[in-house]
């Protein structure tokens, strides 16, 4: 993006799915529909994601340490691109819906120049161990896990003399040793969580970490509006993880659900039709996400 923007015209920090970055589709497809709205957009690809190098041997998480990166890029958006009066919005879709919820709840406890103004999320997990059950299920787990894990661990390996110089340090700034066999030979999300992300972020487990990034426990906290679209048939997310009483009962947040949908698979016939490279991506969602957000800016 160029520095001429306007002092206040809106921009929009777009968070992906899991191993994802700014070369995925949807995450293109939104960048694309958004500046048409004059929005201007900015995308973080997560540590080793979107071809960006690892030069800590950490990856990302659902919670700790992304948090810390997403405060980074909001204050550097703040002071060197959007400046103090213009809008932020941020938008995140699965893995990535689970940090930028996480950090609407939170971030009131953050400066002011790291504090985003508005956001919408898709396909988020809200409740980490019940989505991680359904991602053991026999279909999840050949069509979802099977691909993401040889997505991760691919960017390990491409990032191996990262994690080579034993013993590495955490985020705490412990030293702790990493079994690259068993990481490099892991067959599940589950197996690289257990063995990268709670060592180098400093959780006891897997189901801690799952339990500590879980968003609906958070939600009550969000102080922004906040756009969250979930799909009722999404295999890897059940119906029950859907926080329909949380978002019942905070003003800020509006919780949209589609019958069909799968997980980040909002495809309308009008999209498929398009012939712009963009054919498995949906006008509907990125209608339903910039109409949300162009409202609450009108309304602010």
């Amino acid at each position: 993006s160029s520095s001429s923007s306007s002092s206040d015209q809106p921009w929009m920090l777009l968070v992906s799915g899991l191993g994802g970055g700014s070369e995925d589709s949807y995450v293109q497809s939104m960048c694309v529909e958004a500046a048409k709205r004059n929005w201007r957009v900015a995308v973080l690809n997560m540590r080793g994601c979107g071809n960006s190098p690892v030069i800590s041997p950490r990856f990302f998480s659902a919670m700790r340490g992304s948090l810390e990166d997403v405060r980074e890029t909001v204050r550097y958006m703040r002071e060197e691109l959007a400046g103090p009066r213009a809008p932020i919005a941020a938008l995140g879709w699965s893995n990535g819906a689970t940090i930028v919820n996480n950090y609407a709840a939170q971030q009131g406890a953050f400066d002011a120049k790291e504090r985003v103004d508005l956001a919408a999320t898709m396909c988020c997990p809200f409740d980490m161990p019940m989505a991680d059950r359904g991602f053991r299920k026999p279909f999840s787990r050949m069509v979802y896990d099977r691909a993401l894990t040889r997505k991760l661990v691919s960017k390990i390996k491409e990032n191996i003399e990262v994690f080579e110089e034993l013993p590495v340090v955490s985020l705490e700034g412990k030293r702790v040793e990493l079994d690259l066999e068993r990481l490099l030979g892991a067959r599940t999300i589950r197996e690289i969580d257990a063995e990268l992300t709670c060592k180098t972020f400093d959780y006891p487990t897997v189901d801690a970490y799952y339990a500590d990034s879980s968003c609906n426990q958070r939600l009550k906290d969000v102080e922004i509006p906040l756009l969250m679209v979930s799909a009722i048939d999404d295999p890897l997310i059940p119906d029950s993880c859907i926080p329909y009483e949380e978002a019942r009962r905070n003003d800020n947040l509006m919780l949209v659900t589609t019958r069909h949908g799968g997980h980040l698979g909002w495809v309308d016939e009008a999209a498929s039709a398009r012939g712009d490279g963009r054919r498995w991506c949906s006008d509907w969602i990125e209608r339903t996400v910039l109409n949300h957000l162009d409202a609450a800016l009108h309304l602010a």
